[in-house]
């Protein structure tokens, strides 16, 4: 399998020491946002009035997702804005260190990341990437934005996020972020993407909070 929108997301915000940055309200929530869109793509996750609901057993291929997961199935129908503030707006916070590990874990076991320890007391985590391994996660953008590939909803998705915190910028010139941004208007008014457009209207909530609670 290769990697998942999550594991991309988390991927490419990684800095050379191996922390997710910028580390801003932005980044976080879009991180959150990577993972409810990931699962409702795999169908796990239903999302109707801004509302998610578990609609099956979480897949042994999404184990590192279990904690959002199981929030969602506990408290279902919940809403995406509960899902937001229970895993927090920073990385330090114990809920979304919880989903950064496991996450990170799973890049680790598959060789994607040097799993080191950090901090002042050497009890925090940190996931120095393999430039390779960036690489393999920048590349659909490349291909489906800008050489002409069929557009999928995990890279649609991936685009949106990696602009909204600002690290679209860190593997794409002026020009390129520019005719991205094109074609993810386009799509919104295209039938064909009707599945695309689906996973945008959910990652759509997610950008609304960040737009109504940051500056």
């Amino acid at each position: 399998m290769g990697l998942s929108l999550s594991q991309s997301y988390f991927l490419c915000g990684l800095n050379k020491k191996g922390k997710i940055s910028p580390r801003k309200t932005e980044t976080v929530v879009s991180m959150t946002a990577s993972v409810v869109v990931e699962l409702l793509l795999e169908n796990v996750f239903s999302c109707e009035k801004k509302r998610l609901k578990a609609n099956c057993a979480l897949p042994e291929n999404r184990g590192y997702l279990v904690s959002v997961y199981e929030f969602v199935k506990a408290k279902q129908p919940v809403k995406i804005e509960k899902v937001i503030e229970h895993y927090g707006h920073t990385f330090s916070g114990k809920r979304m260190r919880a989903v950064t590990d496991s996450i990170g874990n799973s890049l680790s076991s598959a060789g994607y990341v040097s799993k080191k320890k950090a901090g002042l007391f050497r009890n925090k985590n940190a996931y120095v990437p393999d430039p390779k391994a960036v690489e393999e996660a920048v590349l659909p953008l490349r291909a489906e934005f800008l050489e002409g590939s069929e557009l999928t909803a995990e890279t649609v998705v991936l685009a949106v996020l990696l602009d909204k915190c600002g690290n679209l910028k860190r593997y794409f010139t002026s020009r390129g972020r520019k005719i991205i941004r094109k074609r993810l208007k386009e799509i919104k008014h295209t039938p064909q993407y009707e599945i695309v457009q689906k996973a945008v209207l959910c990652t759509d909530v997610f950008l609304e909070w960040i737009n109504l609670h940051t500056k």
